[in-house]
């Protein structure tokens, strides 16, 4: 009897600890935000009539507005200075924010999307060559993407001028296209092309060399590509994103490489950017718990030189501030049971 109520006595306890453990694997880690940025600079959803989408469903700019609660914050008043580190940043992760996990229906799409992407960034990088403009690169990519039946996710996003992202040597992400820049021997260029199709996202980046790269160039590229190998195999139901983050940090400061924090990877479907934030850097066993049909991107940007960033006139291109060479890669992954399988190779 004394065993009986024993054990009666520990069933509440029991089912109080599986609550908890319930609520811990729901909870998100808190947001990644620099001593200079509080949660008051946060900005909240934006009217849908200052959206400057295409189609209705397009409301929430990006992972960062979407991730903050229109209740909690006033509305904004309309603005056109609106940074491009306040559009990108690691956003803030409320406990609770659900991640959306694909069935076999949309993964199917999810794989057209990111193979369409790739197809695309593999065209670009075959007619890759000295004296063509990122404006030439931006024209390839939108004819390509309209060949295959898909639309550049980039364009008109949040205000983005062009098809594709294209940064060279300095620039760390966002580089937007024109006629002025022209490759030149001895240039990396990042190249990042978003397409979808059938309302689903593939996200792909390679950083390719134009002629023969220097030393630095060769090293700062192999290392970003390792990086993001680095950051794919820690992919797994139940591993947790700061291992992603440990992981791809880990590597690139032992090649004495910095990993940009200000950007980082995120959540893809239905949207370009969905929750979770990826952070490419963090802790061993922190963060959200990865569960199988989530869909991420791993697109660490490294650099050679120290963690400052200025931003263009543009209001997009960001660059390394004391001019260091910058690489970056990124494929979209899919989190399965046994780890995850690549949508954009």
């Amino acid at each position: 009897m004394r065993e009986e109520a024993r054990a009666g006595r520990q069933e509440p306890h029991a089912a109080r600890r599986a609550l908890e453990e319930r609520r811990a694997e729901l909870s998100l880690e808190p947001a990644y935000l620099t001593r200079e940025r509080r949660l008051r600079d946060v900005q909240a959803l934006r009217r849908a009539a200052d959206v400057p989408f295409f189609r209705h469903g397009d409301e929430i700019l990006d992972l960062g507005e979407a991730h903050v609660a229109s209740a909690l914050l006033p509305d904004p008043p309309a603005s056109n200075t609106e940074s491009v580190l306040e559009r990108q940043r690691g956003p803030t992760q409320p406990r609770g924010m659900r991640i959306e996990r694909h069935r076999a229906g949309a993964v199917a799409r999810l794989q057209a999307a990111g193979a369409a992407a790739a197809a695309t960034l593999r065209l670009v990088g075959a007619r890759l060559r000295e004296g063509m403009s990122t404006a030439d690169i931006d024209g390839m990519v939108r004819e390509h993407t309209a060949q295959q039946g898909a639309r550049p996710s980039q364009l008109g996003y949040h205000g983005f001028p062009a098809t594709v992202c294209t940064s060279v040597n300095d620039v760390v992400c966002h580089g937007v296209p024109g006629p002025t820049t022209v490759l030149a021997a001895g240039d990396i260029i990042a190249v990042d092309v978003t397409s979808e199709l059938d309302g689903y996202h593939g996200d792909t980046c390679t950083t390719f060399f134009v002629g023969q790269p220097s030393a630095e160039a060769r090293h700062v590229v192999e290392t970003a590509r390792r990086c993001r190998q680095a950051g794919i195999d820690e992919v797994r139901d139940g591993a947790r994103l700061g291992d992603i983050g440990a992981a791809v940090e880990a590597l690139a400061q032992a090649e004495g490489c910095h990993v940009v924090r200000e950007v980082g990877g995120h959540g893809i479907g239905r949207r370009m950017h969905m929750p979770p934030h990826v952070p490419h850097f963090g802790r061993r066993g922190s963060g959200r718990r990865l569960r199988s049909g989530m869909a991420i991107t791993i697109e660490p940007i490294v650099t050679l030189g120290g963690p400052g960033l200025i931003e263009d006139a543009d209001g997009w291109t960001l660059r390394s501030a004391d001019g260091a060479l910058a690489a970056q890669f990124e494929h979209t992954v899919l989190v399965t049971r046994r780890g995850c399988d690549v949508l954009t190779l």
